[in-house]
């Protein structure tokens, strides 16, 4: 059954609203009702993810959306076999609606009553709204952070890596995956993460959490830690996988995508892209 413009438009319509009433209810640790308002909204939203020929996504940002359609939705492929299938899948349609955050809050309650299979599940299925959500991601390494699941954390860790292209997020993924390395007993490898995470924090909060976990391992190991060379931080990487700096294909994307913002005279655009560009260039 096809439903008239206005319909799809109002089963959106409330999803600010709700999440707003959520974060409400989460802040006075009152997960179950805030799990049952979510799930409410999560189903009316869910029946529209399709729709017709339309199929609905909520990015954060425009790069986000830009990698879905570059490297995600086969809509750019060169693949033969890809494009006779993308002429028969659903346009791609922006929805500006917070939708993944039902997702997130009702994941973030789920894993406050103890129901971790729900909240990876629930979790998942706001990805489809947007593969590229870090909060969504993060938060799925974090519950298998809090179970002990560290094969699962290196897994979960190593597929969010693809989408990162905001400094933030590089920190916060070298801290999750120098946890990992830290269960495991892999002292330099863990060491090595931190340091990366330091080379990319933001403020002060990400440089006292990598701080902290250096301090940890000092304290555990009982040995001082100095800060390893770049020759030995590549050596450590490359014997454990552990990529450094953004995804030289995300960045190379955000090179072309500022260059072709620079042609268009679009200077919002050169701003935008050049903020991601340089975020990385000026590391190194």
């Amino acid at each position: 059954m096809l439903y008239g413009n206005q319909e799809v438009a109002n089963a959106f319509s409330n999803v600010e609203t709700v999440c707003d009433k959520a974060k409400d209810l989460l802040d006075k640790k009152e997960y179950s009702e805030a799990v049952a308002l979510l799930k409410e909204e999560i189903k009316k939203v869910k029946k529209f993810k399709v729709y017709g020929f339309e199929e609905y996504y909520a990015f954060d940002e425009m790069f986000q959306f830009e990698i879905f359609i570059n490297f995600l939705s086969g809509i750019n492929t060169k693949s033969k076999k890809n494009k006779k299938r993308v002429k028969t899948a659903p346009n791609v349609i922006w929805r500006t609606e917070p939708i993944p955050d039902l997702y997130y809050y009702c994941g973030y309650a789920l894993v406050e009553l103890g129901e971790f299979e729900q909240a990876l599940n629930t979790l998942r299925m706001g990805l489809e709204w947007n593969p590229c959500s870090m909060d969504l991601r993060f938060e799925r390494i974090n519950i298998f952070r809090n179970q002990g699941d560290i094969e699962s954390l290196h897994r979960e860790a190593k597929e969010a890596y693809k989408y990162v292209f905001r400094p933030q997020h590089l920190a916060r993924f070298y801290r999750d995956r120098g946890y990992g390395f830290i269960e495991e007993e892999k002292w330099d490898a863990a060491i090595a993460s931190y340091f990366l995470s330091l080379a990319f924090a933001v403020d002060d909060d990400d440089i006292e959490r990598a701080n902290g976990e250096l301090g940890y391992i000092e304290e555990t190991t009982g040995k001082e830690i100095g800060e390893p060379s770049e020759e030995e931080i590549v050596q450590i990487a490359r014997e454990y996988k552990i990529p450094i700096g953004i995804d030289e294909r995300l960045l190379n994307f955000a090179q072309r995508r500022w260059e072709q913002s620079m042609q268009n005279n679009d200077e919002d655009g050169i701003k935008y892209y050049q903020d991601i560009y340089n975020a990385f260039i000026e590391e190194e």
